[in-house]
């Protein structure tokens, strides 16, 4: 069996694309960093009463959610159109996680942009903002 590489997560990129079937993607400029998807399956409890010990059974799958920080750029394209979004209603989008790895593994879903906090404004910091993208259907 190959051993597992160590592969680093400098490099690694988040896209926003079209909402269309053949979407065209755009770098999300200056993020800091990345969590997720959190992926899991749904459980649902099948104990009975002659049971000896819990009993559970798999239900649906959950993408979860992913999130990050960026360095903050008010004028930057990339964050006016994250912050065009978060002045909408809400829109199901569709979304890239593009790791730095040799064979630029990604994990494509649609999403809503859901939070999007500036954060960090103090005299010695730097201008941040924590985002969170609620996956919505499958990863692939």
């Amino acid at each position: 069996m190959a051993a597992e590489i160590v592969n680093p997560a400098r490099g690694t990129v988040l896209q926003i694309g079209s909402p269309y079937s053949a979407p065209s993607y755009s770098s999300i400029a200056q993020i800091v960093s990345l969590d997720g998807p959190s992926r899991e399956i749904g459980t649902r409890e099948t104990t009975i009463l002659t049971s000896t010990s819990k009993t559970y059974a798999p239900t649906i799958f959950d993408g979860g959610e992913v999130t990050g920080k960026l360095l903050y750029d008010p004028t930057g394209s990339t964050h006016s159109t994250l912050e065009t979004i978060m002045a909408g209603s809400g829109s199901l989008l569709k979304w890239k996680v593009i790791f730095n790895d040799s064979a630029s593994t990604s994990k494509t879903f649609d999403g809503i942009f859901t939070q999007f906090q500036p954060t960090g404004i103090e005299v010695e910091a730097n201008l941040e903002a924590d985002f969170t993208i609620k996956v919505s259907g499958a990863i692939t």
